[in-house]
């Protein structure tokens, strides 16, 4: 089937179902809805299922897309399984508020799922950028080169920027004996080398894009802090499921994480 597969419970946006549809006509494929049942009671199922295959057909007609289908689970834990059973291209989730961490469900399909999931705001979080570029989160591990080649195959086909950033840092060492203040290295020496490891990740992905189309960009900051704002002016932002802190392939990075609960554009974790 390989769908673009939207995971809702009873209160599900309209926005969230709207940019699965969309997803699922630019790259023709269908697109399947997977309700996310919390207990209620069968009568009060069906009428929830029934009026997400309404709001879904409308949905699809807005982006011309194909026909839906509308997908039952047994609890929100299961979605996860629901995906790999249905063989998903992708998982569609939404943020309905801005909170400190992602909630119970996301983390749970964040780390189970094996493929990309897409995490959309909606409401007044909804703030992403119409035209803007495809921000990637890039670092030196595999997770990067995989985020930067979906993010470059979005950006081609939705004809906009790829921005590859990497965030970098370096650390203050302690006073020399006899000073005052700290020994600060040379940041331009430090500047050179994050380009140059921007310039092999690009290279090692394969990334090929239009003249002007592929955008470097270096921050000297935290990642998540530099990422974050970059989504300010993205239509969408990519980051791999862990960095290189990864120290399990399993749970979520911390980055990332903080990324999904607070950027204001759709966030899309490769896996």
């Amino acid at each position: 089937m390989d769908a673009i597969v939207v995971a809702v419970g009873g209160s599900a946006a309209d926005t969230v179902l709207d940019w699965a549809a969309a997803e699922a006509r630019d790259l023709g494929r269908p697109l399947t809805a997977v309700h996310v049942r919390h207990g209620r009671r069968e009568a009060d199922e069906a009428a929830a299922g029934a009026d997400l295959a309404d709001r879904l057909a409308a949905a699809c007609a807005r982006a011309g897309a194909d026909v839906a289908t509308s997908v039952r689970v047994t609890s929100a834990e299961h979605v996860a399984d629901a995906v790999t059973a249905l063989d998903a291209h992708m998982l569609v989730l939404g943020r309905r508020a801005r909170r400190r961490a992602p909630g119970r469900t996301t983390t749970a399909v964040l780390e189970r799922a094996r493929v990309p999931v897409t995490v959309v705001p909606h409401g007044e979080d909804d703030r992403a950028a119409p035209g803007g570029p495809v921000v990637v989160g890039v670092d030196g591990s595999r997770h990067a080169c995989d985020a930067l080649r979906h993010g470059a195959d979005v950006a081609a086909r939705r004809g906009v920027a790829l921005e590859a950033v990497l965030a970098w840092q370096i650390t203050t060492l302690a006073p020399l004996p006899g000073k005052e203040w700290g020994y600060v290295p040379p940041l331009d020496d430090y500047e050179r080398h994050a380009a140059r490891l921007l310039d092999e990740v690009v290279t090692h992905s394969g990334v090929t894009l239009p003249e002007g189309r592929l955008v470097r960009t270096l921050v000297h900051a935290p990642p998540g802090r530099a990422l974050l704002d970059a989504a300010t002016r993205a239509e969408r932002l990519v980051v791999g499921h862990r960095g290189l802190t990864g120290l399990d392939r399993v749970l979520l990075g911390s980055v990332s994480r903080d990324l999904v609960a607070h950027a204001p554009c759709p966030v899309t974790v490769t896996r």
